[in-house]
């Protein structure tokens, strides 16, 4: 018999390490090499009997040759019944061996574990070996097939020995590359969250990600475009070109050519001055930094509170409440107000009746006087009144 494990199995196994949806076809073909139905990658917790099957917590893990409905009940009830994992905890990474080397096969006959599970699927033989082990946590890879079929040879167990260190290699190479997506995608995460919009750049100069806020508060910015691998910047203004020398210095920083510490320019928007602010994200960094080169914060400079946002803090008043008291201040009447804003007079006496309770006073009148005597007098929006 031909040694099963060839050099476009070893490479398939990377190959599904790298990309999961891979992962179905090398276990066919594994399971092809060594004439055998279905196989398994799972971890056995041997503390507790519970089975994992899939890629959980980045585990590499899989079967293949049975329907999910035989693996669920395997999980939910028979692992609990399997004569052969249970017999597991002395097996060492490297170490494989048959199912009749764990247990006997005249004894497997009158089991739980064969009636119920393994019979109705056409199954009695096994190979089985230890992939990796982490305090009670056993990963293992198992082969099985029909009883015609005949048992596991001392061959395809030395066959199996010879591919179990490379399916302890995919396996880590598996969590490593699941420990950085989970490490970037809490990253990016974070980034989100930010007030200000943060844009990344790769170490080529193309663009990594770009928060919401950030394609928010760009799409207004002359001489700026976001495409979806790019800022590109256009036109010749001042601005612009000094925004995109920072980009250029961070960028050499970050991959070690140059020593810029980034810097900030002001763009000139329709909504405003858009401030930037670029820095260099060192190539020793972690997280995000190890495949980012530069990162741009860009914001917009807060406004100075209107008289209806001190309004609502200092007097706790609801905002239709507060822009009612600012039109009063102002020398609007109700009428005037509830034609502005569309609502019934009705609906502004009752807002009126809220802020007058709320200012301590009496009447409108009052509301006016202690509101023009209060610091809530001196924000920048109040208007002149009409006369």
């Amino acid at each position: 018999m031909d040694n099963p494990v060839t050099p476009e199995l070893i490479a398939g196994l990377y190959q599904g390490a790298l990309e999961p949806a891979r992962w179905q076809a090398t276990l066919a073909a594994i399971c092809d090499a060594f004439h055998a139905d279905g196989c398994n990658l799972w971890t056995a917790d041997l503390a507790t009997g519970a089975a994992v099957f899939d890629n959980q917590a980045g585990r590499l893990a899989g079967h293949y040759g049975y329907d999910d409905a035989s693996v669920a009940s395997y999980i939910n009830y028979y692992s609990q019944s399997d004569v052969w994992s249970a017999r597991t905890a002395a097996m060492l990474p490297g170490d494989a061996c048959t199912g009749s080397a764990l247990f006997p096969p005249e004894q497997l006959l009158r089991t739980e574990w064969y009636a119920a599970w393994l019979r109705p699927l056409d199954l009695f033989h096994a190979v089985g070996g230890c992939v990796q082990r982490a305090g009670s946590e056993t990963n293992l890879f198992s082969l099985l097939r029909a009883r015609r079929a005949g048992d596991f040879t001392s061959q395809e167990v030395s066959s199996l020995r010879q591919l179990l260190p490379h399916m302890t290699n995919a396996s880590r190479l598996y969590r490593e590359m699941w420990e950085r997506e989970q490490a970037s995608a809490g990253a990016l995460e974070a980034l989100e969250a930010l007030p200000e919009g943060v844009l990344l750049f790769g170490r080529d100069g193309r663009l990594l990600h770009a928060t919401r806020r950030a394609r928010q508060l760009l799409c207004d910015a002359p001489g700026l475009r976001l495409g979806a691998a790019a800022l590109e910047l256009e036109g010749g203004g001042s601005q612009v070109c000094a925004l995109q020398a920072l980009l250029r210095a961070a960028l050499a920083c970050g991959n070690g050519a140059g020593a810029s510490p980034g810097g900030e320019v002001s763009l000139h928007t329709l909504a405003g001055p858009l401030h930037c602010r670029v820095t260099p994200l060192p190539a020793g960094a972690g997280g995000l930094a190890s495949v980012a080169g530069a990162a741009l914060f860009c914001s917009m400079p807060l406004a100075a509170p209107t008289m209806a946002d001190s309004l609502r803090q200092r007097f706790r008043m609801t905002p239709a409440e507060a822009l009612l008291t600012e039109a009063l201040v102002n020398g609007r009447t109700l009428k005037e107000h509830a034609a502005q804003r569309d609502v019934s007079v009705n609906t502004v006496r009752s807002q009126l009746k809220g802020a007058v309770a709320k200012a301590g006073a009496r009447r409108q009148s009052d509301l006016v006087r202690i509101v023009l005597t209060s610091p809530a007098s001196a924000a920048t929006s109040a208007t002149p009144a009409r006369h």
